[in-house]
């Protein structure tokens, strides 16, 4: 029998009892195996979790609601395949679909991804609004879908997840990052996907604000031309240095990706950065920190630790083995002559000391985000309304801190020179 590869086909969702048990029918009547199936859960309040965990062959994770782009990535981290296919809660796949795009993408390795023709088709007794034109609307989409969309895993780590800031057009941001990245792909010429519209579609609600995106994710791609060709490398103590490559469709270039630092143990790391990155990754069954065990509990996560005291939680990996080939493969990526070191106050109350630790290392360019004001401290960087969230952190520092200026050395090293203006 011929050894083809795993497939994991990730589905969202969000209050999608009528439809759901249809999808997921529809997956496992696949033609192609091997698959895994992991549905995400983003805060349903319906019978949704109920009819998941009636198939036992999937892997149902649950989350608070957040939005289908956080429910997607947690999706891709637990992903152990070498392809990552995407369903929605409420379309249908034909049979064949992933045998014929599997047999083209292994035919045609230089593809990143590749989508479908698909058929976008009315739910019965189903209320259209006014701007529904069933001559456009129905039939073929003109764009790539997301359930049509087959991703090779290492186009995700080239460019990154699907941004959590968009609670729609999540697809069209991905796909234009890619565009940038010139990443290759292909629309098979098929119809191997149905489109459900039943008047609940996201795409539908949030119709009125779509245009504000669009033009939002052209002046995003027209900021990350001039950065493509830059070499850098963010030391992070959460998940906002990867939230930076993602927005500007960087490749990492730094082993901080998903990965999560406690102040205690980030300040000892930035001490001896070097030393601390060329020992080997080990990995620890339970954490030094008491409420990262209560979490433990709750959600696992792998623990790595490096020279046996300090410690880096894989928030997004599923597991050790997976966690260490992304860590090790980055690692090989890191610019030692261009570090950008960031911290945060998230992780402690009382924050003075590790900000006078943190004021007292010697790199060349560091930023400290915090949520109040401290003086006399020239790294700290004072964001209205930080959340605890990092994507949500770097899009709330963002609006006032000039990422893309400070990466480019465009000013001194006053972090103030970088803080944006409001109009």
């Amino acid at each position: 029998m011929e050894n083809l590869p795993l497939v994991s086909v990730v589905i969202p969702i969000y209050n999608r009892e009528n439809y759901l048990a249809a999808a997921l029918d529809s997956v496992f009547a696949q033609t192609y195996r091997p698959i895994e199936v992991i549905a995400v859960d983003d805060g349903s309040t319906d019978r949704s979790g109920d009819i998941v965990r009636s198939y036992p062959e999937v892997r149902y994770f649950y989350q608070s609601n957040q939005g289908v782009s956080v429910a997607r990535n947690t999706g891709i981290a637990a992903a152990q395949g070498e392809f990552i296919a995407f369903l929605d809660a409420d379309d249908l796949w034909k049979p064949d679909k992933l045998s014929i795009q599997i047999a083209y993408m292994l035919a045609h390795p230089n593809l990143s991804f590749t989508g479908t023709k698909a058929l976008n088709f009315l739910e019965p007794d189903t209320q259209v609004p006014p701007w529904f034109d069933p001559d456009r609307d129905l039939g073929d989409p003109r764009v790539i879908i997301p359930s049509t969309l087959v991703v090779r895993q290492s186009a995700f780590d080239r460019i990154g997840n699907f941004a959590p800031a968009y609670r729609a057009t999540e697809d069209i941001e991905w796909l234009w990052r890619a565009k940038d990245a010139k990443l290759e792909s292909l629309t098979l010429p098929v119809e191997l996907t149905l489109r459900r519209f039943h008047g609940t579609n996201l795409s539908w609600e949030m119709a009125s604000t779509e245009k504000a995106r669009l033009f939002k994710i052209v002046r995003e791609s027209i900021a990350r031309q001039s950065l493509k060709d830059l070499k850098f490398s963010i030391i992070s103590n959460d998940c906002w240095g990867g939230a930076v490559y993602q927005y500007f469709g960087i490749q990492y270039q730094t082993p901080f990706i998903g990965t999560r630092i406690m102040g205690q143990c980030y300040l000892k790391l930035l001490k001896n950065l070097r030393g601390y990155l060329e020992s080997p990754l080990e990995f620890s069954s339970c954490s030094r920190y008491e409420s990262v065990n209560l979490e433990l509990k709750e959600r696992y996560f792998p623990i790595g630790v490096l020279k046996g005291d300090v410690e880096i939680h894989f928030y997004h990996e599923a597991d050790s083995d997976k966690a260490a080939s992304n860590w090790n493969r980055r690692l090989e990526r890191i610019h030692w002559d261009r570090l950008f070191v960031k911290f945060s106050d998230f992780f402690q109350e009382d924050f003075s000391k590790s900000l006078q630790d943190f004021e007292s290392l010697d790199f060349d360019r560091k930023i400290c985000f915090t949520s109040k004001q401290y003086a006399g401290f020239p790294s700290a960087f004072f964001v209205p309304s930080f959340q605890k969230d990092a994507y949500k952190k770097f899009f709330d520092a963002n609006q006032y801190f000039d990422v893309m200026a400070w990466l480019k050395k465009k000013h001194g090293s006053d972090l103030q020179d970088y803080r944006i203006q409001s109009d």
